[in-house]
């Protein structure tokens, strides 16, 4: 048999099946089998949150055909889920497609994303599922559920992408939020504090790889390994004067704060005070201090 959807090839296989003729157009077809899927057709009734699923092939399926309807089809489906109306991941997910009565799609599997996709905003970032393939992940009546291991998640700040990771943990679609910890990669600076103290010194952490962080209910909360961080005195990195490069650990929130061990780069002669008698201690370019 094979089962069209509209005048789109759908799937076709063995079935077990009886058929009952009629001279006019009460012909029935009722019958179990296995399948393979031949075309490439959109299931979706409506876009339920603006998702919908195309099943684009699978073989040795489960099916089931209904008084001339699809009934179902269940087995490892290749699939590609789509958002507002443009590709957002294939997936290659062990799921059922149900026809009849309540309209469902949903499976577990392999996730491939192929555009950023925007979570939410917090303190000036906005936080993204990144691209990136071999995601654990869960599609629902329809829609992108969830996702647990192998997250791509991209930082952006300014429409600029500072931070990409790939985490473990549990980002839910429904409700927009991400927990876990993984490894990430500081891409472009970022600002820590800006005109802190009497002094007016700014901070800022440097492009750095192989570290490690945390992401809570969709904020990053902190970041550790080999960070590099600028020392200016003023707002802008522009007048930095002091590098330092250690072990350390940066914590977000409202309060960014960046601890560390390691070594000091003065990277421009720096005036740090002048005395009561007109004597001026300088740092100088080039020395350091641990």
């Amino acid at each position: 048999l094979r089962v069209d959807k509209g005048a789109e090839p759908f799937a076709s296989g063995d079935f077990s099946a009886s058929y009952t003729g009629s001279d006019t157009t009460g012909a029935q077809t009722t019958g179990s089998g296995r399948v393979a899927l031949i075309g490439r057709v959109n299931v979706t009734p409506g876009a339920p949150g603006g998702f919908s699923v195309f099943l684009c092939g699978g073989t040795g399926l489960g099916a089931s055909v209904r008084n001339g309807e699809l009934d179902w089809v269940d087995g490892q489906i290749v699939s590609e889920v789509h958002h507002g109306g443009s590709l957002l991941a294939n997936a290659n997910l062990t799921a059922k497609y149900q026809h009849l009565g309540t309209r469902d799609f949903s499976g577990t599997g392999s996730i491939t994303t192929v555009r950023p996709y925007d979570v939410t905003t917090f303190a000036g970032f906005n936080l993204k599922l990144g691209t990136g393939a071999n995601i654990t992940g869960k599609v629902t009546a329809f829609k992108l559920d969830e996702l647990s291991a192998n997250i791509p998640l991209e930082l952006h700040k300014g429409g600029v992408k500072v931070v990409e990771a790939t985490l473990n943990g549990l980002y839910k679609h429904e409700t927009r939020n991400f927990t876990g910890e993984g490894r990430a990669t500081v891409v472009k600076q970022i600002t820590i504090a800006q005109n802190v103290g009497s002094k007016h010194y700014s901070f800022y952490l440097e492009p750095t790889s192989g570290v490690s962080a945390n992401v809570a209910n969709n904020a990053l909360t902190q970041v550790t390994g080999r960070l590099v961080v600028l020392v200016a005195d003023g707002a802008s990195p522009d007048q930095g004067f002091l590098k330092a490069t250690a072990q350390g650990t940066y914590r977000g929130g409202d309060a960014p704060s960046v601890d560390a061990n390691g070594g000091l780069e003065v990277i421009r002669d720096k005036e740090m005070l002048t005395s009561s008698t007109g004597y001026v201690v300088w740092l100088k370019r080039g020395s350091g201090a641990t």
